[in-house]
């Protein structure tokens, strides 16, 4: 999904993809992420663009993010996913280990998976492709293929990891 290019100053514009993709990740929603990531400019904006002292905007963007996540939780009720405060401080925290919290950076990222994809097996990538591209479920796929849901996840697990490890090759330069 890309956002608007808005007139943001200098040192909020690059945040703004990996802002909305950890409220992607908070709400499991795209329009509320959309949305919620509008409203967390809008507030950094109202604010005068002031993270607190010693703070870098990435943190002050993402504390924006989680507490208006919170409040339209309240709002919204049992009807809308999301987590604990607890688990949002916690995914925050790996995903700022994970050092993608510039646009940038994600773009980076995605880059070397896409590279990483074709240079797996044609199986595995027909495998990708199904699950995360149709959203066909294991089971199902299992059933087509003729092996159990328990090995067919255990098969997604191997190509996961495999294409972590060439991310991080190619993300070295290797």
């Amino acid at each position: 999904m890309k956002l608007p290019d808005l007139p943001y100053p200098e040192g909020l514009a690059g945040y703004r993809e990996g802002v909305y993709r950890l409220l992607l990740f908070l709400t499991h929603n795209i329009e509320a992420a959309d949305e919620l990531t509008q409203e967390t400019y809008a507030v950094a904006l109202s604010k005068g663009v002031n993270p607190q002292k010693g703070e870098n905007y990435g943190a002050w963007l993402r504390s924006i993010a989680r507490n208006l996540v919170l409040k339209h939780r309240e709002k919204r009720g049992r009807r809308w996913l999301v987590f604990s405060s607890e688990i949002m401080e916690l995914a925050e925290r790996r995903f700022v280990r994970a050092g993608v919290e510039r646009d940038d950076q994600w773009e980076s990222r995605r880059n070397a998976l896409l590279s990483c994809i074709q240079k797996l097996p044609e199986a595995g990538r027909t495998l990708l492709l199904r699950r995360y591209q149709l959203g066909e479920s294991v089971k199902q796929m299992a059933s087509d293929i003729g092996i159990e849901p328990r090995s067919l996840s255990k098969r997604f697990m191997h190509i996961r990891r495999s294409l972590l490890d060439c991310i991080n090759s190619v993300l070295r330069g290797e």
